[in-house]
């Protein structure tokens, strides 16, 4: 069914005259225009990593898209595009909110209009599951992880999936976002042990030892830390696991790093070897960006007179792995592209900052 001209007319009273002509060309008979004008759309819909406030306006005419739309891979480009929405900070920062707080409720209706067309889809999404393209599959999953008041239907077409899903990268994040969703419909431990004591694929073991962590909260066994450690020592492994996760979104990259974000000093130092290898963590940029602002460092700058041995042993760990890599110095491909960035994030401004590093970690205050 074609969107009628009036609906696209009291849009322009919202929106720009460019989105809306773009929304116009949704209906094209060349999917070539049709996917052009979705991604000048949903490009519109960010500013600086933020969604815009309109996004709210245009969410329907994507969700409209993808009943009529008949081109694959423009199909998928649309779903990318709400799985991007849908799985925004914009939209997931305000899932836990402590109702004590001062919160800007307007704000919240505003999620909720964002949000309440993309639930309506949910069958289509799990219809998707079936898909005979793997990313088809996963591009949905993603969606459905995001439709957290259905979480109890979702979940259970999870576990569904799982048994049937021959590709392993699938598998393994399947059992992710049912870690994410363990707040709304805890994760089904004895199935996740099952797999551990099984001969599924390793990356698929991995991604459980992650889940399990992950809902564990802060501080998780000594038994699953290990069983991390022994699967995570494949720095292959955990760069496959890393790299699909984040990249199947325009700007969702770095996801994957926060399934590490709650943890306690104590676990997050036995981590540290593997979450640090090689510094550039298996050259996954966006990864080393947490890692090193939300996760070791979450204060950020470091007040004058600090010593290193005011900092946590995945701090000081952390910084000795930035200080020994000549690779990173050398090429500038660590966060923000260089080195020399991370250090200026948490107060180490001195030049040459190398140097300087290495002073603070003999023992020089900052």
């Amino acid at each position: 069914m074609d969107i009628p001209d009036i609906e696209l007319e009291e849009l322009e009273a919202e929106v720009s005259h460019e989105i809306v002509q773009e929304i116009r060309n949704f209906s094209s008979d060349n999917p070539n225009v049709r996917e052009q004008a979705i991604d000048k759309v949903f490009y519109r819909m960010y500013h600086q990593g933020d969604l815009h406030y309109q996004v709210n306006f245009v969410i329907p005419f994507f969700i409209r898209q993808i009943y009529k739309e008949t081109d694959t891979e423009v199909l998928y480009r649309i779903l990318c595009c709400i799985a991007s929405i849908a799985t925004s900070h914009n939209l997931s920062d305000c899932d836990y909110i402590d109702n004590s707080e001062e919160y800007d409720w307007s704000y919240l209706r505003w999620v909720n209009s964002v949000r309440q067309p993309i639930y309506k889809a949910l069958d289509f999404y799990i219809g998707l599951l079936e898909h005979d393209l793997p990313k088809m599959r996963i591009i949905a999953a993603d969606i459905l992880a995001a439709c957290k008041p259905q979480s109890t239907k979702v979940c259970t077409k999870f576990y569904d999936r799982l048994r049937e899903e021959p590709e392993p990268n699938i598998r393994a994040s399947l059992l992710l976002l049912l870690a994410i969703l363990d707040r709304e419909t805890p994760l089904d431990g004895a199935f996740c042990e099952e797999i551990l004591q099984s001969d599924d694929a390793e990356i698929v073991k991995l991604a459980v030892a992650i889940s399990l962590m992950y809902v564990a909260g802060e501080n998780p066994s000594q038994e699953l830390l290990e069983q991390f450690i022994e699967l995570g020592d494949r720095p292959d492994l955990l760069l496959q696991l890393t790299d699909y996760y984040d990249d199947r979104y325009s700007d969702g990259h770095g996801l994957f790093a926060r399934f590490f974000e709650r943890l306690s000093d104590r676990a997050l130092e036995q981590l540290m070897p593997i979450l640090t290898y090689r510094w550039a963590f298996l050259e996954s940029y966006d990864f080393c960006d947490l890692l090193f602002e939300i996760i070791v460092f979450p204060e950020g700058v470091m007040k004058p007179g600090t010593a290193v041995s005011d900092l946590t042993k995945s701090q000081q760990f952390l910084l000795r792995a930035i200080a020994d890599n000549n690779e990173a110095w050398e090429s500038g491909f660590t966060i923000h592209s260089d080195p020399q960035s991370s250090l200026t994030y948490i107060g180490i401004k001195e030049k040459p900052q190398r140097d300087k590093l290495i002073r603070f970690l003999s023992g020089e205050a900052l």
